[in-house]
C-alpha cells in the first residue's frame, strides 16, 4: 500500500516493554506497550536509524509525562521496538535539503501545525540552528543526553515545547541530534498516541487547546495487516 504524501514526513514508533529497571517499575505502561509518533521538522528525509535510536529516549519522555519532572532520566528497557512510516512527503528532489516545502513556511521560533493537528494552539520553541557550539546548549528548558547511534557519537537535546502564551504544552517534545562537531542530525516532534497517555491523571480544568483528539488511533504493538512494521 503506498504512503499517503502529506505536509510532513511522519513515524509512529511502538516499544513492547517487557522489564524496566527496579528504580522505574512504578511507571505504569497501558498493556506493557507505548507508541509514540515522529513528525520530522526538517526539510529533508530523516534516516531511518535515527527514528530507530528514539527508542532510546522513549522512556525518559514517559517519565516526564507521568511525573512532570524534567530530569529526563535514560530509562532502558527490555523488549522489541518496532517502527512505520505514516507519510511521506518528500516524493520530488525539488522538496529535498535547501529547498523548503510549502507546509514548512513559518516565522522563527513557530512550529507550523501539524497534519492532522486539530488543536488551536500555536506551538513555539526555540529555534536549533543547523550547526551549533556543543557547549551553548543546555539550558533550563532542555537536556542533553550523549549516546552511539549507528557507530556516531550523538549529542541529543530534549527540548520542552511551549504555546504562544508561552505555557508549557503535554506530550510534546523536540528532538534534536548533533554531531561531534555540532552539525544538526534530525530535528523532529514527539508525542504519545492517546492510547499510551490513559495512564496520566490530568488536571480537571485545562486551558482549551492544550490537547487535541488523537485522530490517528490508538493502534497496537502488533504489526497492522496492510503496512507492515519493521522490527529492529
Amino acid at each position: 500500500m503506498a504512503l499517503l504524501a502529506s505536509g510532513r514526513e511522519k513515524f509512529l514508533l511502538s516499544i513492547c516493554i517487557i522489564r524496566l529497571p527496579d528504580d522505574y517499575e512504578f511507571l505504569p505502561v497501558p498493556r506493557g506497550t507505548l507508541q509514540m509518533y515522529v513528525t520530522n521538522l526538517r526539510n529533508r528525509p530523516v534516516e531511518r536509524v535515527r527514528v530507530v535510536s528514539l527508542k532510546e529516549t522513549v522512556m525518559s519522555l514517559y517519565h516526564n509525562l507521568i511525573t512532570g519532572s524534567g530530569d529526563f532520566p535514560v530509562i532502558h528497557f527490555r523488549g522489541p521496538t518496532f517502527f512505520r512510516q505514516e507519510s511521506a512527503p518528500f516524493r520530488r528532489e525539488e522538496d529535498k535539503e535547501n529547498s523548503r516545502h510549502p507546509s514548512q513556511a513559518a516565522p522563527p521560533g513557530m512550529m507550523v501545525p501539524l497534519a492532522g493537528y486539530t488543536s488551536r494552539t500555536t506551538l513555539m520553541n526555540q529555534p536549533l540552528p543547523e550547526r551549533v557550539e556543543l557547549r551553548t546548549l543546555g539550558d533550563p528548558w532542555t537536556r542533553v543526553h550523549s549516546l552511539m547511534v549507528d557507530g556516531r557519537k550523538t549529542k541529543r537535546v530534549i527540548s520542552t515545547v511551549f504555546d504562544s502564551h508561552q505555557s508549557v504544552v503535554t506530550n510534546r517534545w523536540r528532538i534534536t541530534d548533533y554531531s561531534e562537531n555540532g552539525q544538526c542530525l534530525m530535528s523532529v516532534l514527539c508525542r504519545f498516541t492517546a492510547a499510551s497517555t490513559r495512564c496520566v491523571e490530568r488536571p480537571k480544568k485545562r486551558k482549551r487547546g492544550h490537547e487535541e483528539e488523537d485522530q490517528d488511533g490508538e493502534g497496537s504493538c502488533q504489526p497492522q495487516p496492510k503496512r507492515r512494521p519493521i522490527r529492529v
